[in-house]
């Protein structure tokens, strides 16, 4: 759905989901996509909000408009509303006449623009932003873009050092699956977690096994190292030995929520990862390795240890857990 869709764009998207969640709404509202535009495209806000681009201010104002309820689990996928769908079809109409290929962030909100009767465009109106004025500086910036460098060679060589189309596809894809994986392997393992007692959570079977309950810190503590850390450039925190030196201390329910936070800031961070940084050396662990190495090995481990977790519960409970689908018995 989301194929020509630019990275800002489908990050926007992500943002969109994850303020869902947060207002604990069941679908992504059209000032949902309005939140993600502002939290993910700095240079368009600056540009089209100036002063009145507040993004807490603007948050504020949707709280006061929105039946808060409990947070959603960011690993659920929520679904748009019709409202949303018909933003993102107006985006694409705004795209075509624009003669864009990619959908952009500006074409998004163009669409937000042109869906009316949506809180998003009360907004938009309210700060000045009025339809037929905007699309004509996107246009006017989109003719910009189409004028030939004026730098000669060394233009032209940081053009083919530049990250293709399709590299950004192939990233925006591997990223939106990372993501999805994470949010994934959350919920199953959640449901595991929470159908274990305390005692069961950190019951080691014998003394060369980690509880539950160690590993569940162990994958906090791997993700904080090697995304927040490695990836989004944050202070190195782990203490890597007391994940699996710990002997309780935390309830299932406080670890569910710091296992949620946890995977919560890890996509945040590898949403926002631009294409042209895949192939960036870091070094996480003290390891030589690529971001993208660096967010396949988070990934990988996650469900590694959540596989792990998941035949211990079924070990310990005797009986399966219909983490998929129901098995007829």
């Amino acid at each position: 759905m989301f194929e020509r869709y630019t990275e800002k764009a489908r990050r926007t998207i992500f943002f969109a989901r994850y303020e869902a969640s947060s207002f604990g709404q069941p679908y992504i509202e059209a000032e949902h996509l309005l939140l993600g535009i502002l939290r993910e495209d700095k240079v368009l806000t600056n540009r089209f909000f100036r002063q009145h681009a507040s993004l807490e201010a603007i948050r504020k104002q949707i709280e006061g408009n929105t039946t808060i309820r409990e947070n959603i689990s960011s690993s659920v996928d929520l679904p748009l509303s019709n409202e949303s769908k018909r933003v993102l079809a107006f985006a694409a109409e705004e795209a075509e006449l624009l003669s864009s290929h990619e959908i952009g962030t500006e074409h998004l909100l163009l669409g937000l623009l042109r869906e009316e009767k949506c809180f998003a465009a009360v907004i938009l109106r309210e700060r000045g932003l009025e339809l037929p004025a905007i699309r004509e500086e996107v246009r006017r910036i989109a003719q910009e873009d189409k004028r030939p460098p004026e730098h000669g060679v060394l233009m032209m060589e940081s053009q083919r050092r530049a990250p293709s189309s399709n590299d950004h596809r192939v990233a925006a894809i591997f990223l939106d699956v990372s993501c999805r994986r994470l949010g994934q392997m959350t919920e199953y393992l959640v449901t595991c977690v929470k159908k274990l007692s305390d005692e069961q959570i950190w019951r080691r079977q014998g003394a060369h096994e980690n509880a539950v309950g160690n590993l569940m810190l162990h994958l906090c503590g791997n993700a904080r190292q090697w995304i927040m850390h490695g990836v989004g450039g944050a202070a190195d925190v782990r203490e890597r030995d007391k994940e699996f030196s710990a002997d309780g201390g935390m309830s299932g329910a406080e670890l569910v929520a710091l296992f949620e936070a946890t995977m919560d800031e890890a996509k945040i961070v590898i949403a926002a990862v631009p294409a042209a940084r895949m192939t960036e050396r870091i070094h996480p662990q003290g390891r030589d390795v690529s971001v993208l190495e660096a967010i396949y090995q988070v990934v990988g481990h996650v469900q590694q240890h959540t596989g792990q977790i998941i035949l211990v519960t079924k070990q310990m409970l005797g009986t399966d857990l219909d983490l998929t689908m129901p098995r007829p018995r």
